[in-house]
């Protein structure tokens, strides 16, 4: 009786265990996910349609979770501070990198680098390197480039023979081509309070020699070269762009150039290929790029990271090895993403695709970014998007008659001595005049 009782409990629990040594067994074998945040727009589709090759090269398996611009750094500073990460791999705009290295928030990649010397850093164009790479505080590397946003000219080839080489001739050139009863404009401008007159004017600002910052890093924008190119910037807004520009973001102009309402456009310089894209302009083939008027365009660029609190960190620097080689940026860049890497810009099968590349290469090498990276970076672009917009609305007044052109200039500089002291209280409360520092380049001499 005992013996017939014992045998069957016996086999049954040798078969329970057997079960949950293979359910054990199955989930070290399961694959590793990782979780990338980033910014909703073409380059994340790009990525997307390449991520297949990863998950099988590796095994692990990632999962984007897109989000738009305006909630991204609340969100990525609430995960940061978290006791439990989230996201293995996030990308970072350029205002926000001194901030988050400086709070300990990002992993240090320098190690990670030298042990994948396939990566070659130097191949990265040295804008962007500063920018989003190397931060010039500690030289630690926190972040590999992404891509870039650097601002260009784009410009209708059947009306424009030769694109402007500076501010004057563009406003010029801007003024001939606008017919208001036929709706059409010299140009789309992108002016709205905040970031998108920043992006836009900062561009008139570097190519009249005007700076933000000089090289020890005290506010300078509110010189006498400031003044006068945003005096012609608002000239530009209210005399050649649609009616409401002052209020229009990038979707607005896009929409009035693509459309055959305008001849010029100050934006990002990928969207040359969106601009000649059959399926997103009615314009498409009648579009070229070229530097902006006066040289030195305004520089945004994203960076990878890896948080400090990330859960699966391992797989994490396998993604970061794949996603920033240079073959597989060749491999997005002919898709139509924006490279960073010197060999891609001047890689022959990228140019065969897309001959404006060398163009874009010079537009990239020679821009500055809104703000270098220091901790208050966003608060930097507020301020200067508050008290651009004001001066534009001085501009508007001239405009109307209400004051004299010089009345103008006198009211834009009260402005941008406004800025120039709220952000120099600023840096001050940050500690950065506490000793004398020295920015390298492209922000200081060299």
């Amino acid at each position: 009786m005992n013996t017939k009782v014992v045998v069957p409990t016996v086999v049954a629990i040798i078969v329970i265990v057997a079960a949950v040594l293979l359910l054990t067994r199955g989930g070290e074998q399961a694959p590793t996910t990782i979780r990338l945040y980033m910014e909703d727009m073409v380059e994340t589709a790009y990525l997307e349609k390449l991520l297949p090759e990863f998950e099988q090269q590796t095994g692990i398996k990632v999962v984007i979770e897109k989000a738009s611009y305006e909630v991204m750094r609340e969100k990525l500073i609430s995960v940061f501070k978290s006791s439990e990460g989230y996201y293995d791999v996030i990308i970072v705009d350029n205002p926000w990198v001194a901030e988050f290295a400086e709070a300990g928030w990002l992993v240090p990649l320098d190690d990670f680098l030298a042990e994948n010397p396939q990566l070659n850093v130097d191949d990265y164009l040295t804008s962007l390197w500063w920018t989003v790479g190397k931060y010039w505080k500690d030289g630690k590397v926190y972040m590999l480039p992404w891509y870039n946003y650097a601002l260009a000219l784009m410009y209708r080839t059947d009306l424009v023979n030769t694109p402007p080489r500076d501010w004057a001739e563009f406003y010029s050139l801007a003024k001939q081509l606008t017919d208001p009863q036929k709706d059409f404009y010299g140009v789309a401008a992108q002016a709205r309070r905040g970031y998108k007159v920043v992006e836009e004017g900062l561009n008139y600002v570097y190519g009249f020699g005007g700076r933000v910052f000089d090289a020890s890093l005290r506010p300078v924008i509110n010189s006498s070269q400031a003044v006068e190119a945003l005096f012609l910037y608002g000239r530009v807004v209210f005399e050649t762009a649609p009616p409401g520009a002052i209020n229009w973001e990038f979707d607005e102009a896009f929409q009035a150039a693509q459309s055959g309402k305008a001849a010029m456009m100050i934006t990002y310089n990928w969207m040359i290929g969106a601009l000649n894209n059959p399926e997103q302009s009615q314009t498409a083939g009648k579009w070229m790029v070229a530097p902006v008027p006066g040289g030195y365009a305004v520089l945004g660029a994203w960076g990878w990271a890896i948080p400090h609190n990330a859960p699966n960190k391992e797989a994490a620097f396998k993604f970061l090895a794949w996603v920033a080689s240079p073959e597989t940026e060749k491999k997005l860049a002919l898709m139509g993403h924006a490279p960073v890497r010197k060999s891609t810009f001047l890689d022959p099968e990228v140019n065969q695709k897309y001959p404006y590349m060398k163009t874009l290469l010079e537009v990239v090498d020679n821009s500055l970014p809104i703000v270098p990276p220091v901790t208050v970076g966003e608060q930097i672009v507020h301020i200067l998007g508050q008290y651009f917009s004001e001066s534009l609305l001085h501009v508007k007044d001239f405009e109307e008659g209400k004051i004299s052109e010089a009345e103008a200039k006198a009211l834009i500089k009260q402005e941008l001595d406004k800025a120039a002291q709220e952000i120099y209280e600023l840096m001050k409360t940050e500690g950065y005049y506490e000793q004398q520092v020295q920015l390298p380049p492209p922000w200081g001499p060299g």
